[in-house]
């Protein structure tokens, strides 16, 4: 939703020379008709997200540095923090094609993370993204 985001990441796609194979979308999570995307849905799609976790009432126990200077729209996650996850795995439910989502989230919400997956798209498979011991995000596969 962040054109200033967007704007980084195609500096750095461009940096790191993949620039022509990523489509950036400035869209609130993915467009509710696949008619709406601005590109080929013939391809498996791959979704890499950093969508806003911390839960609401964490907000205010966030290191100043984060708390003070993200905004608040890039932090806060809802209740338990995965409302955001829960709308876009609706969203890749409606998606022909097989479709690989990346994301992160605190060590703590991927059983509850896993178990949406499975409700919004049956059949998925769920692995656990470590970085030494801690858990830190997850990748789910669905088709």
């Amino acid at each position: 939703i962040s054109a200033a985001a967007l704007a980084v990441a195609r500096t750095n796609a461009h940096r790191h020379g993949v620039n022509n194979r990523v489509t950036f979308l400035k869209t609130d999570l993915l467009p509710r008709s696949s008619k709406l995307f601005p590109f080929s849905l013939e391809r498996p799609v791959h979704i890499i997200a950093n969508l806003p976790y911390i839960p609401t009432k964490k907000i205010s126990s966030l290191p100043r540095e984060v708390r003070d200077f993200e905004p608040r729209v890039a932090l806060d996650g809802g209740k338990d923090g995965l409302v955001p996850y829960r709308a876009l795995l609706e969203r890749i439910s409606t998606l022909d094609v097989p479709t690989r989502l990346y994301c992160e989230i605190l060590p703590s919400q991927y059983r509850s993370l896993a178990a949406a997956a499975r409700r919004a798209l049956p059949g998925c498979a769920i692995t656990e993204i470590r970085s030494g011991i801690a858990r830190i995000g997850a990748r789910i596969a669905w088709k």
